[in-house]
């Protein structure tokens, strides 16, 4: 499946023309300062009807790109897309399909990644053991050399991942942690859920730096520990902050803020954007927009600039549309960390 510029209600413009040794000199030139945890409502972006984002990412030359979720109580299977926003902060985005994948009733991604060459890796969330992950090339056709034709079937429930350099992670249902070769889809390691009490985490996100992994379930930040990349034995999962939810919610993102030191969820149920320090300090900036236009947050992915910041929302609002809701941080600056 290649990217498709025709597609019925769907804008025009360039596609992916990578900009992505600027926005990674742009990125370098940020690393190590930070500013304070305040978010203001830029504006919202209403995606082509009639799909509802959840899990976001951002691509190498700027672009926002989302995952869809079926939310109609449709029995036939429907086909999703992965939509591509193109130049999301201009008056006019362009909206493209990455790619489709078929999901039944109340199925979805469950996470989505892309690499700094613009391969974009997906989750689906089935609900049993065919999950999966599949990778798909810039120009959205499956990636050859990842698993079997593109894909890897865990034997899980896949519930989100995250990439870090060569690595791809991957969280499977109540807790239990994956390393994956993000070249060749092999498994490199595991660390098991914990004994009792695991937590339904709904997505992850690395922090490259002190090779954290957090987690989010129930609005709550969690966090495996203990551990290095190259060696998973020492990882241990443990709770950072309280729940702010109290039932799953299907589209519960995090996203690590490396220039705050911070990972960033939104609370669906209160329309607030919450950033968790590592430990455990939280602040809170609520998601603003016209009236009945935030509904149900679910992620929140960073642009390389560190300040801007796309909301994907999975209810429509008053137009019938769903949204990206963006905000901008505004303070001064600080130094973040820059040590494991």
């Amino acid at each position: 499946m290649g990217v498709n510029k025709t597609a019925k209600n769907f804008g025009v413009g360039d596609l992916m023309k990578l900009r992505s040794l600027l926005v990674l000199a742009l990125a370098c030139a940020f690393v190590g300062k930070a500013l304070a945890e305040d978010w203001e409502y830029v504006k919202s972006i209403p995606i082509p009807r009639p799909y509802a984002p959840t899990f976001a990412a951002t691509t190498p030359s700027g672009d926002c790109v989302v995952a869809t979720f079926n939310n109609s109580k449709t029995e036939k299977p429907v086909e999703l897309p992965v939509i591509l926003i193109h130049k999301p902060l201009s008056d006019t985005p362009g909206f493209y399909v990455v790619c489709t994948n078929e999901f039944s009733a109340f199925r979805g991604y469950s996470g989505i990644a892309v690499d700094s060459e613009g391969n974009f890796y997906v989750a689906a969330d089935t609900g049993g053991a065919d999950s999966w992950i599949r990778k798909f090339t810039p120009d959205g056709k499956r990636h050859p050399s990842f698993g079997n034709n593109g894909e890897i079937r865990p034997n899980r429930r896949v519930l989100g991942l995250d990439l870090a350099g060569d690595y791809l992670f991957a969280t499977f249902g109540f807790g239990e942690l994956a390393k994956y070769s993000a070249k060749t889809g092999a498994l490199v390691g595991t660390v098991p859920a914990p004994a009792k009490d695991a937590p339904l985490i709904r997505d992850i996100a690395v922090d490259p730096t002190r090779q954290i992994i957090y987690g989010v379930a129930l609005g709550a930040a969690w966090a495996w520990k203990g551990g290095r990349f190259d060696n998973l034995s020492g990882y241990k999962l443990t709770r950072i902050s309280e729940d702010a939810l109290k039932n799953p919610k299907a589209g519960e993102g995090i996203f690590y803020d490396a220039f705050g030191d911070r990972v960033l969820l939104p609370v669906s149920e209160l329309a607030t954007l919450f950033a968790v320090s590592p430990s455990g300090q939280i602040s809170k900036s609520e998601i603003k927009g016209g009236e009945g236009l935030v509904r149900s947050p679910c992620d929140a992915v960073l642009l390389a600039d560190g300040k801007t910041l796309f909301i994907p929302d999975m209810i429509a609002g008053p137009t019938g549309e769903c949204n990206i809701h963006v905000m901008r941080r505004v303070g001064a600056s600080t130094e973040a960390p820059t040590g494991a």
